[in-house]
């Protein structure tokens, strides 16, 4: 198994969604326990994620938004892979900007095409699922 040392998971919208995927941070500290999570959320859930002990640190959107290009190439390319639990294309493009190794997010966003290395399918075929419900 690979080693990730540093783990970004990107969740930048609603602070009910972003509690929503902290058991999956609790899942990848387990799995990677000598890795170091950091959390990128908007600014105004960052005290919700602060309380959570798995995440090692926090980045906020509005920390990237207002950073230079080279700035937050920097703060990006720590990362030994991100993780977009939630599809931002800007998000998306700044970490393939940076070079992240591993970026994986979700197979149902077109922009993920050129952006993410490894897009799984988190849903079932849509028109299979309609057929047989």
């Amino acid at each position: 198994m690979p080693e990730f040392r540093n783990i970004l998971i990107s969740r930048t919208d609603a602070i009910g969604d972003v509690c929503l995927t902290l058991p999956a941070c609790q899942a990848i500290k387990s799995a990677f326990p000598d890795s170091e999570l950091t959390y990128l959320c908007s600014a105004y859930t960052k005290a919700v994620v602060f309380c959570f002990e798995p995440i090692s640190d926090i980045l906020t959107l509005e920390q990237l938004e207002q950073a230079p290009e080279g700035e937050r190439n920097t703060q990006l390319s720590k990362f030994d892979v991100v993780i977009h639990l939630f599809p931002n294309r800007m998000v998306a493009q700044w970490c393939k900007q940076a070079n992240i190794p591993m970026r994986i997010g979700t197979a149902h966003r077109f922009f993920h095409l050129w952006t993410c290395n490894f897009r799984p399918r988190f849903t079932p075929n849509a028109r299979n699922y309609m057929r047989h419900n």
